[in-house]
């Protein structure tokens, strides 16, 4: 196998595997809005205004961009969503994390798992392997 097609397939599974993870996270968050909004309100970072357009407008971006990854669509702005997207989950991850909160991530619906450095490790390499979707694509 040349070099280009191992680069080319590795791609193809770094899309599919950013895009079944956003499209996972974004459904069950839209399954369960209320479930979602009480996590978002949990990490104390937005005024309450907020706190229900966020819970209801991000998972569907979750989904979207997770979707066109999927079917191989505008990879580059998804993956750029995503990015960013995963920025803001970094962030208010650690901002839990530095706060000492014991809340739940709020990253997959049923999960009941609370912030933590696996979750920063976690986005960390989700975030890499969108970002590096985004340069090659």
């Amino acid at each position: 196998m040349t070099g280009a097609r191992v680069t080319r397939m590795t791609l193809v599974a770094a899309r599919l595997f950013v895009g079944l993870v956003f499209v996972y996270a974004g459904v069950g968050k839209i399954l369960d809005p209320r479930a979602f909004a009480a996590q978002v309100e949990n990490y104390r970072l937005l005024p309450q205004v907020l706190v229900a357009f966020t819970a209801v407008s991000l998972p569907w971006a979750e989904v979207l961009a997770g979707g066109l990854l999927l079917l191989g669509r505008a990879v580059r702005p998804a993956a750029l969503t995503c990015l960013f997207l995963e920025v803001v989950f970094l962030l208010a991850v650690g901002a839990a994390v530095a706060r000492g909160l014991n809340i739940e991530c709020g990253c997959f619906a049923g999960s009941h798992s609370l912030v933590g450095l696996k979750h920063l490790a976690e986005d960390f390499v989700l975030l890499v392997l969108t970002a590096w979707l985004y340069v090659r694509s």
